[in-house]
């Protein structure tokens, strides 16, 4: 079959073990589940830096409108945003997983 001496590999093969019945016997077929099960691990990763950067971008500009007020235009100065701040603040990024 193939060797899972690394913690990597390892870690992949049992993650495969979670979304298959039977690991397939075919040597090709196991490297073609394992790349593509890797590239997910990856994207996983991708996505999860990319939500925290997401939620930095979303805490700096609140700091900049909150540190410089004449920023926000005149026609929405004196409009209530507690309301949808408070939402902001205490919403997190829920994607399914498929």
């Amino acid at each position: 079959m193939f060797s899972t001496s690394s913690s990597s590999n390892s870690g992949l093969y049992d993650r495969l073990k979670e979304y298959t019945r039977e690991i397939p016997k075919d040597q090709v077929a196991c490297k073609i589940l394992l790349d593509s099960l890797s590239h997910v691990v990856e994207l996983e990763q991708q996505l999860h830096q990319l939500e925290q950067k997401t939620a930095h971008f979303k805490m700096r500009q609140f700091q900049i409108l909150q540190n410089n007020p004449e920023k926000v235009p005149e026609d929405l100065a004196s409009v209530d945003v507690s309301e949808f701040k408070h939402l902001v603040h205490n919403s997190t990024m829920n994607f399914s997983r498929f």
